[in-house]
C-alpha cells in the first residue's frame, strides 16, 4: 500500500506532462480565403482563452471617428495586447463573434482582417446590432483563442 500511493502520484504527474507536451494542432475546415474566414476550426491541444468583447476605445481617440479601418486597427491592437498577456498571438484566434452596426461593412472588414491572419482564418460569426455602447463604435470583436 505504501508503494501504490507514490506510484500513483508519479503516474499522475507523468500523464499531466504528456498532456502539456501535446502539440497544438489546428485544422481549418472549409476555409473561405476571399472572406478571410473558415466555416470551423478544429483544435487539438492547447489552452482555451475566452476574451471579452473588444472595441476601439481609449487611448485611441482617432478611432472614435466612425472609421472602420481605424477602429479595426485599434480593436486588434487591444486584442493583441490581451493575447500577449496570456502568452498568445493573433494567430491563436480560432473563433470570433463580430458585432457590427452595418452588415454592408463586412466586405471591408474581411479585406482588412485578411492581412492579419497569415496562418489560417478563424471561424467568424457576424451579428448586426443597432448600436454599441459608444455611439461612434462600428464593431465589437469577441475572440476565442487556443494558446499552445
Amino acid at each position: 500500500m505504501k508503494i501504490a500511493v507514490p506510484l500513483l502520484v508519479v503516474l499522475s504527474f507523468s500523464l499531466m506532462d504528456a498532456v502539456r507536451a501535446q502539440e497544438l494542432k489546428k485544422e481549418f475546415l472549409d476555409p473561405v480565403p476571399q472572406d478571410s474566414r473558415s466555416t470551423a476550426v478544429k483544435v487539438r491541444g492547447g489552452t482555451l482563452l475566452f476574451l471579452a468583447g473588444h472595441t476601439a476605445s481609449q487611448p485611441r481617440p482617432d478611432a472614435d471617428l466612425g472609421n472602420l479601418d481605424a477602429q479595426l486597427k485599434a480593436t486588434f491592437d487591444k486584442i493583441k495586447n490581451t493575447l500577449a498577456k496570456a502568452g498568445g498571438t493573433v494567430d491563436d484566434i480560432v473563433s470570433m463573434s463580430v458585432f457590427i452596426t452595418d452588415l454592408r461593412l463586412v466586405p471591408q472588414f474581411n479585406k482588412l482582417t485578411k492581412e492579419l491572419f497569415k496562418k489560417g482564418y478563424p471561424a467568424v460569426t457576424f451579428i448586426e446590432v443597432s448600436h454599441l455602447a459608444r455611439p461612434q463604435s462600428l464593431i465589437e470583436i469577441q475572440p476565442i483563442a487556443v494558446i499552445p
